[in-house]
């Protein structure tokens, strides 16, 4: 297991930079990554994916994470037949019309939300469910495609179940 320290900030002669980014690792093509383990400084990070990938047909096992503040994303780049097992908790909450699933199986929507794009690694099923009334999946032939091609409104406590067939496209199943 790897573990990777992600500080607030970093002094030299030249003065202190603060950190904002969580960018660390660019995973290449056929990459076997077993296990990484995430010290995240408590700093609001505003940017760069914790795994860029450049190429494909990569795999990392498992993430976990055990203090620091939230990271910006999971992954970037690539995620064309690559694949990201568990990272932390198999869910996540979320507000947002945009909604990030590296890693994840399982997203509750806590506040009435339009969602209007999820991103995962191609295959993943991701399932989701508000927790509120008043959130919609917004439908749109290239982000968010539903069984019957239009936005849904959500029904407060019924999963709705997607795979992901390309990074930013989400079809129910």
């Amino acid at each position: 297991m790897e573990t990777l320290r992600v500080s607030d900030t970093y002094s030299s002669s030249k003065g202190t930079f603060v950190n904002i980014n969580t960018g660390l690792i660019a995973v290449g093509t056929q990459c076997e990554i077993s296990d990484i383990h995430l010290i995240v400084g408590s700093g609001v990070k505003y940017a760069g994916p914790i795994l860029f990938f450049k190429g494909d047909g990569s795999n990392v096992a498992r993430i976990t994470q055990t203090a620091g503040n939230k990271i910006f994303r999971l992954a970037g780049g690539s995620s064309f037949n690559n694949h990201i097992g568990i990272f932390g908790s198999q869910f996540q909450n979320s507000g947002n019309e945009i909604i990030y699933t590296y890693g994840k199986r399982i997203v509750f929507i806590t506040s009435p939300t339009m969602v209007s794009q999820l991103f995962g690694m191609v295959g993943d099923l991701v399932t989701i469910i508000s927790k509120v009334e008043g959130s919609f999946l917004a439908y749109s032939s290239d982000k968010i495609i539903t069984t019957n091609g239009s936005t849904l409104a959500m029904i407060k406590g019924v999963p709705y179940t997607f795979i992901m067939i390309a990074n930013g496209t989400a079809a129910q199943k």
